[in-house]
């Protein structure tokens, strides 16, 4: 993934910044910033100034540790959350990187875009899936979705679509795939206020 610069443009900054009551409610002190593009990370630098320990990873640009996402150079649940933003389409096996980092935490939040064709094969983006793949995927790694949101990080001018997913490693997600013929809304919804 190549170094993103996105702290420098406002629209990435605030929709960071309305990740916070996701990233409040898991209680995390110990956060991995996974693929966190060209420092200053704003996602560490929102995070820091909140209290919490911030470990930046990327596997191009200059981080706290250099790695990949397939394989992280991390003991296992070092950390209590894992923030993958605009990380997991740059994937060729988002299987796996799922998979890494249900190993090294409890917690995570996956923010990917929407699988409009814009995105496809743009700047790397190699996975590139339309909702009901990614909350498989979620299921098939051992995570449960918690709650889910769609939000915007685009110009007013050019609107773009992500959602954004907190998830928690349970093991019963290894189970039979519950699937009613309706996928959205099949996870459960946690009751926060201001939240629908």
């Amino acid at each position: 993934q190549a170094a993103s610069q996105s702290y420098l443009y406002a629209w990435h900054r605030q929709a960071i910044l309305e990740l916070w009551p996701l990233i409040e409610h898991t209680g995390a002190r110990r956060v991995l910033d996974l693929g966190s593009g060209e420092p200053p990370s704003y996602l560490a630098t929102v995070l820091a100034k909140r209290g919490l320990d911030v470990t930046t990873l990327d596997l191009l640009a200059e981080a706290n540790v250099k790695g990949d996402m397939h394989e992280l150079p991390l003991g296992d649940k070092t950390f209590d959350l894992v923030v993958a933003r605009h990380v997991l389409e740059h994937s060729w096996a988002p299987f796996v990187a799922l998979k890494e980092m249900l190993r090294v935490a409890p917690w995570g939040l996956v923010v990917v875009p929407d699988d409009c064709d814009k995105f496809l094969y743009w700047q790397g983006h190699f996975s590139i899936l339309p909702r009901r793949q990614w909350e498989y995927l979620f299921w098939f790694t051992g995570w449960r979705i918690i709650y889910f949101e769609s939000g915007d990080f685009g110009t007013s001018y050019a609107p773009n679509t992500e959602w954004r997913y907190l998830l928690k490693g349970e093991a019963s997600c290894l189970g039979p795939y519950d699937v009613d013929g309706h996928y959205v809304g099949k996870y459960r919804v946690l009751t926060i206020e201001g939240w629908q």
